[in-house]
């Protein structure tokens, strides 16, 4: 049965999540070997069994609140022994319980290839970028060798069963695309329209055409003029190289946020770029029904660390950020107060070595705008946000810096994600245990640090002494209102990539 994914709309990051997509860590990241690492954009092999039950607390955590029915009789079901922690139930197992609001990806991918001139097409397509022999598109094109889930799996992980394949010790068909437990990228909701990626690197490239699928024939199936897509101009083809270069279009959704109604923030970094920023706000600005009125450019030092704006930088509530505090302070001074480093004698820092900001305001209803000159840095822009867009009064508007600012650990807990949480609801979000720092600097903050293996681990054993047991109440008596949910992250954090990766999120209710 296909799933049913009803109406959509994001207008803010940290609304109550009510639907969102997501990938379990799938047997192609068991695939990464260390020689191609790096290419597969992984710092590191990783423990793909580790990294499954870490991610199994992510998922029974966004369930717990998303979908408590759902995790009641998933949690029932390990307990009844039909499934094991050794072997959770999963996309990968028969006994999976399916999720309408935590959707799986590689489920919509299932139900897309249900249709036989869909499946024909969009296996033509991952064919051709892959380079593949025609007698293996032959076959993964024929729904009588596979089903549309088994499919959906071989273009998710690029592993066929060796049995299939007489010339193949391995299964591989094609490379794997690790990096699609990141959902974050694929694309981003914009009010109740979706603005597709474009991915920057040709180890990605086949997830881009994954996501065009799924957004065009399942969320959203019969109105395609709600998707949008940022290609390059159609005669670049016939420019020089060097021209050409300048005006490549690769734009990722960890670098796109709809931050408040209205008003979108773009990360200008290592993988989105200036050009494609101006096709946005271009395309956008023009587009009478699209409710964007600001476009945010924030410009990132070009590096690995740093590449997305969602590793930099995410919101906790309206008056709440977490934030990466190099960009913002050198040696505790406002990196805009250029007066003070002179009158200390100091070298004022590079630009290259901070955030910088340019705003654009839409100016009537033909795609003219202006420029907000009053906003040039990151930290006026998240206090404008919390103020203007949220109506908080700026002596309520906080900072929660990575580690605390404390240059022994900053930069070695942004490097784990420490910037790069998610918001289930307000003021309730989902970090790495890891970045012990940053969790002291929530709960000096009012944020109560609170282990999330220890919360479904509580709750697994309620379920087993109250098999009607209520998730929902149990949630609110045990978790406070403003809370980081530190989710295991040994093996998910050495993927360069956080819980805001790790989530699409395709509806979120008005703040």
């Amino acid at each position: 049965m296909a799933i049913e994914i009803g109406k959509l709309g994001v207008y803010s990051e940290v609304g109550t999540l009510n639907k969102v997509l997501i990938h379990y860590p799938d047997k192609g990241i068991g695939g990464v070997i260390p020689s191609k690492a790096q290419e597969w954009l992984y710092e590191d092999i990783v423990h793909l069994e580790r990294m499954q039950k870490e991610y199994e607390y992510f998922r029974k955590i966004l369930l717990a609140y998303m979908d408590p029915d759902v995790l009641l009789e998933w949690i029932k079901l390990e307990q009844s022994g039909l499934t094991s922690k050794a072997s959770p139930a999963s996309v990968y197992s028969p006994d999976f319980i399916s999720s309408n609001k935590v959707i799986d990806t590689e489920e919509l991918l299932a139900d897309v290839l249900a249709e036989p001139l869909i499946r024909l097409q969009l296996v033509a397509s991952v064919c051709a970028i892959e380079g593949t022999r025609h007698v293996i598109q032959e076959y993964l094109a024929d729904p009588k060798e596979l089903s549309p889930k088994q499919l959906a799996r071989v273009l998710i992980t690029g592993i066929l069963d060796e049995t299939r394949l007489k010339d193949s010790d391995s299964g591989l068909v094609f490379a794997p695309i690790p990096n699609f437990l990141f959902t974050r990228d694929i694309g981003i909701t914009i009010g109740d329209y979706l603005l597709l990626s474009k991915a920057a690197r040709q180890s990605r490239k086949r997830e881009s055409i994954l996501a065009r699928y799924i957004a065009y024939y399942a969320l959203f199936k019969g109105c395609p003029d709600k998707v949008i897509e940022i290609a390059n101009d159609h005669d670049a083809f016939l420019q020089e190289a060097s021209i050409q270069e300048s005006q490549d279009v690769t734009i990722e959704g960890g670098d796109v946020m709809a931050i408040a109604p209205g008003h979108l923030l773009i990360g200008f970094s290592e993988r989105t770029t200036p050009y494609a920023c101006e096709k946005v706000i271009q395309t956008l600005f023009k587009m009478n029904q699209c409710k964007i009125k600001k476009i945010s450019i924030v410009k990132l030092p070009r590096m690995r660390a740093m590449m997305h704006l969602d590793t930099v930088m995410t919101q906790v509530s309206r008056n709440t950020w977490v934030l990466f505090k190099q960009l913002v302070e050198h040696n505790g001074i406002d990196i805009n107060r250029a007066d003070i480093f002179e009158e200390l004698g100091v070298p004022v820092p590079k630009a290259s070595n901070f955030a910088e900001v340019s705003q654009f305001v839409r100016k009537g209803n033909i795609g003219n705008y202006k420029i907000n000159k009053k906003i040039s840095s990151l930290k006026d822009l998240l206090m404008d946000i919390s103020c203007n867009d949220y109506g908080c009064r700026p002596e309520e508007v906080q900072f929660i810096y990575s580690a605390q600012g404390n240059l022994l650990h900053d930069e070695r807990e942004q490097w784990t994600d420490s910037c790069n949480v998610t918001a289930i609801k307000e003021g309730v979000v989902v970090g790495y245990d890891r970045n012990d720092h940053t969790a002291l600097g929530f709960e000096k903050a009012g944020y109560k640090p609170v282990l999330i293996k220890e919360v479904i681990d509580l709750l697994a054993e309620k379920i087993r002494q109250n098999p009607d047991f209520d998730i929902a109440a149990f949630l609110s008596q045990t978790v406070p209102e403003k809370v980081l949910l530190m989710l295991p992250s040994a093996e998910l954090s050495r993927a360069r990539g956080g819980p805001h990766c790790m989530t699409m999120p395709i509806s979120r209710s008005h703040l």
